[in-house]
């Protein structure tokens, strides 16, 4: 399902709204993706495209859109997550800590706390080691409720 919502025009380059905002969701296969679109004055040019929904949230106090934008903050290419639950439970509690991201520091890390290869995830029948696929998080079956009111709203 592919849908895009249209909302409005905000005042993004000036003190008038006068630029559209497009935002486009797509929830096919169990993946979830949404990616907006601010047009120039005209319409004739996108001025700030893709995963831009944080600076178009600054804009848009509206009901549909917090609810887009609240999936997309959680599940947004849920289908490309490089560690198993687990390993990103770990990674998420670094960052907690003030850690940036950094490939090489979070696998000296994982390795660290026995969980670069994670024993009780198993990818294809073996252990998973972090970083060599990209596993599905699967969307827990309220939010996909919500998602597929989302897509019928006219």
């Amino acid at each position: 399902m592919k849908k895009n919502f249209n909302f409005g025009k905000i005042a993004y380059q000036n003190k008038r709204k006068e630029n559209l905002v497009i935002v486009n969701v797509e929830y096919t296969d169990g993946v979830f993706t949404a990616s907006g679109s601010i047009f120039n004055r005209l319409g004739t040019d996108i001025i700030s495209g893709g995963q831009n929904l944080d600076e178009i949230k600054k804009y848009i106090k509206n009901k549909t859109f917090n609810k887009i934008y609240n999936i997309w903050k959680e599940y947004h290419l849920n289908d490309m997550n490089s560690g198993s639950p687990k390993q990103e439970e770990f990674i998420k509690n670094l960052e907690d800590l003030g850690f940036s991201y950094d490939y090489d520091f979070v696998c000296k890390q994982l390795e660290k706390n026995d969980l670069l290869i994670d024993k009780s995830y198993l990818h294809n029948g073996k252990p998973y080691r972090y970083g060599s696929a990209w596993l599905m998080r699967e969307i827990p079956t309220e939010v996909k409720d919500q998602i597929n009111s989302l897509m019928e709203v006219q």
